[in-house]
């Protein structure tokens, strides 16, 4: 009989096919041995599929979608049709260190916590590390705290959606990914999933972050700048957080500062 893995890691894609072999093949030399790895392609028209069904690999599930889901519901798709009680969901150009499950898992089993992050490497489309980022300091740190400091740091300090594994009955009881924040659709589910609760940080590098011209950030419309202070306000009138006035003027310059440096790092590194 087929044991049912514990983790799953979801890769919802979408024209990935520039470096989702890469990504895979770091997913697939994961150390932790009970995972599978679930792939949603969403209407690729370039060689993405073609890319996905050369590679075997019985722990590789994958899914075609009948029509563009679009960005939200293919991610949920993609946890919907995974089996593990723990979720990792994760860019097609984005790469695990082979013991970044392994780390995580022990975390989650070993605390209550509704989320588990790490430190990253920031690395551009040759795959070139541009920068260790680092995040809050080894251990617990609660919720409203991290999400306190992130809004004032103007910044996800938490981690895009590759940096976290998560319980799949918590995704459910916070409520899927939705499209009201899509740059921030890591954040908004971070704050969802967290609650009450806290963050489990792993002061290692545990991910690498990708920076190009195909990557998620970079092709959407709109202004992240604007969507960062929209979050930042949901948050105060929820009662989630609070800022003093100092706080909220540092919250506005620092997420003003870092979205120009941000497009400006994209359009130099990528």
């Amino acid at each position: 009989m087929t044991q049912t893995p514990l983790v799953s890691i979801c890769i919802p894609v979408y024209n990935s096919g520039a470096f989702i072999k890469e990504t895979l093949e770091s997913v697939l030399a994961q150390s932790y041995p009970s995972i599978e790895v679930v792939v949603v392609d969403d209407g690729s028209n370039d060689d993405t599929v073609k890319i996905i069904e050369s590679m075997k690999d019985p722990r590789l599930k994958f899914h075609k979608n009948a029509v563009n889901l679009g960005v939200s519901a293919n991610w949920n798709r993609s946890i919907e049709l995974a089996a593990g009680e723990f979720i990792k969901i994760m860019g097609g150009d984005d790469l695990l260190d082979k013991d970044c499950i392994k780390h995580q898992v022990e975390v989650l089993q070993s605390h209550h916590v509704s989320l588990v992050t790490s430190h990253k490497y920031v690395i551009n489309s040759k795959g070139k590390q541009i920068v260790l980022k680092k995040t809050f300091s080894e251990g617990l740190i609660k919720g409203k705290e991290a999400f306190k400091l992130s809004m004032v740091d103007g910044s996800n300090l938490l981690g895009e959606p590759v940096a976290g594994l998560f319980r799949r009955s918590d995704f459910y009881k916070a409520g899927e990914y939705t499209s009201e924040f899509m740059y921030l659709i890591d954040l908004d589910l971070w704050y969802r999933l967290l609650g009450e609760g806290s963050v489990y940080v792993i002061a290692k590098p545990l991910y690498s972050f990708r920076i190009s011209r195909t990557s998620l950030s970079s092709v959407l419309k709109g202004s992240q700048i604007d969507e960062f202070e929209r979050f930042k306000s949901k948050l105060i009138q929820t009662g989630y957080i609070s800022l003093s006035g100092a706080e909220k003027l540092r919250a506005k310059f620092n997420s003003f500062v870092k979205g120009i440096a941000r497009k400006i790092i994209f359009m130099l590194m990528a």
